[in-house]
């Protein structure tokens, strides 16, 4: 009976042991954790140069991740807002490298980082065939087709590019835009984003 309990002893006290080890692993956890949500609202809130104060050492996964996030919003950053031109090839084809180097974005961010994504690799398209449409290997059907939820902004980087009109209704409760394409096709966009299509 004595040797029943003892062996019993020893094996609580192994398997508390060996809680304590694995109880120690959650805290590196945790702190990864806590890192990422910091992280995740310092991105939401744009926030790029703590960020980067915060990721410059790429020691983990999640750190060279928002390291490669911020370098590229920061170069988008640049060019908010410029009228694009060939000279921006270069820069957008260095953003596209940062967002292919993103691996596992956090959830609550990866479908912003996948939208701008998407939208950085049809700009860079686009500039490509605007700069010599006839030498590029680019063709204008990988873009994608206009679909309804897109904004402005997608929609010009689309297969259909920018309207040759637009008229534009504003009430006391939205802004309405008919675009006006070729072969009589037309967008219609509420408060910027694609509601209708007719072609």
């Amino acid at each position: 009976m004595r040797s029943l309990l003892l062996g019993f002893i020893c094996s609580f006290f192994l398997i508390a042991c060996s809680s304590n080890e694995l109880n120690s692993n959650p805290e590196s956890i945790n702190t990864e954790e806590k890192l990422k949500n910091e992280l995740v609202q310092l991105f939401k809130e744009k926030r790029y140069d703590e960020i980067m104060d915060k990721v410059v050492k790429q020691e983990t996964e999640l750190q060279e991740n928002f390291f490669n996030i911020v370098l590229a919003y920061k170069e988008l950053e640049k060019v908010e807002g410029v009228k694009l031109s060939s000279w921006h090839i270069s820069t957008f084809k260095s953003i596209k490298t940062n967002f292919e180097k993103v691996t596992n974005p956090p959830e609550e961010i990866a479908e912003e980082i996948d939208r701008t994504k998407k939208l950085t690799e049809q700009k860079y398209t686009t500039l490509l065939l605007e700069e010599e449409p006839t030498k590029t290997n680019v063709n204008i059907s990988n873009l994608p087709l206009p679909s309804i939820g897109m904004t402005a902004e997608e929609v010009i980087y689309s297969q259909w590019g920018k309207p040759i009109d637009i008229n534009r209704t504003t009430t006391a409760t939205q802004v309405s835009e008919q675009w006006v394409y070729p072969n009589y096709k037309y967008l219609y966009f509420e408060d910027g984003i694609l509601v209708t299509i007719q072609d």
